[in-house]
């Protein structure tokens, strides 16, 4: 996103670059400055729907949420394709930190589908993802009968075929993905048959997919969280307990991982050997929740008493962060027992 924003830096006067320029200052966590070349251009941003959706967008980035919402509710509901897709992409963005998020993403990306004049890939690329995130599987039947029969020639097809039949049918992902290997074998197809392998519990050809994987690139964090979890899933814990700790340093938020170090710390009985690479995602995740409950579960069942310590500080944390109820039941019970010792 970063390096998008300094290539369109040079570009003034076309409307998709300005575009372009915002989402990528804005997807990458500088929204004053995506404001900032808004007010710069204030008068290009309000002549066009697609770019009042991108200034609604940067402005709910930036914290100003009611700002977003008159703009939103001036505009009402797209009408054209490409205004649709927009808006797919930006609940795209947001999937995994706002609720409903993948569902927002699959109305609108469904919704561009139906507006389009005939059959976009890039729209039905993008409702895969979607409908694999929001388990839709109505959405995922559609989205993989249609790039199966329209575009089957393209060679880049078959990983959103994977992604949409992931929803529905396990075996055809895992199918789909092998396809994709065979056609282009990159760390990011291997990453993806080695999750369609662990749905089916597959453990050993999952370890053999990331290895795959790590052959092409041996620093993507996707593809080791993917061996992890292979290596988790055969009980082999030490093994398992070294890669979450170096995807974690490459990678601080891949939170899939945190179960498979926080499980296989307590097989080894090594528990606080967990706390570092926790405590590091924590940080880097100031909104999650799980990386915290997991964390002061090893400082409350730590033996060493300045770990113990921190306990209560991380379960503050967790009370501001208003956790569900079940997490909220967690907390209160790691509470309980700290007070107990």
């Amino acid at each position: 996103r970063n390096a998008a924003a300094e290539a369109f830096h040079e570009v003034s006067a076309h409307v998709e670059s300005h575009g372009t320029l915002v989402l990528s200052l804005a997807g990458g966590v500088d929204a004053e400055a995506a404001l900032a070349h808004i007010a710069r251009h204030e008068q290009l941003f309000a002549q066009h729907r697609c770019l009042r959706r991108i200034h609604a967008y940067a402005l709910r980035r930036a914290g100003e949420s009611e700002r977003a919402d008159r703009i939103e509710d001036e505009l009402g509901e797209p009408s054209e394709s490409f205004e649709a897709y927009l808006l797919g992409q930006i609940a795209t963005f947001a999937i995994g930190r706002e609720p409903g998020a993948a569902e927002r993403a699959v109305h609108y990306l469904a919704l561009a589908v139906a507006l389009a004049d005939s059959p976009r890939f890039e729209f039905y690329v993008q409702l895969a993802l979607a409908a694999r995130h929001a388990d839709d599987a109505e959405a995922a039947r559609t989205t993989a009968r249609v790039l199966e029969s329209r575009f089957a020639d393209r060679p880049d097809v078959w990983e959103s075929v994977g992604h949409a039949r992931a929803v529905f049918d396990p075996a055809g992902a895992r199918a789909a993905f092998e396809r994709a290997c065979e056609l282009e074998p990159t760390a990011i197809h291997y990453g993806n048959l080695a999750g369609a392998a662990l749905v089916l519990e597959d453990y050993e050809a999952a370890e053999a997919a990331s290895r795959r994987g790590l052959e092409c690139d041996a620093g993507s964090a996707f593809v080791r969280g993917g061996l992890v979890l292979a290596l988790a899933g055969q009980a082999r814990h030490a093994e398992a307990v070294a890669e979450a700790e170096a995807t974690l340093k490459v990678d601080p938020g891949r939170t899939i991982v945190l179960a498979a170090l926080f499980d296989g710390c307590r097989e080894l009985g090594e528990l606080g050997r967990a706390v570092p690479s926790l405590a590091r995602c924590a940080r880097a995740l100031p909104a999650a929740i799980e990386p915290r409950l997991l964390l002061a579960t090893c400082l409350v069942e730590s033996d060493r008493a300045e770990l113990v310590a921190k306990a209560a500080t991380v379960l503050d944390e967790i009370d501001r962060l208003a956790p569900a109820p079940e997490q909220q039941a967690a907390a209160a019970e790691l509470r309980r027992r700290l007070d107990a010792r």
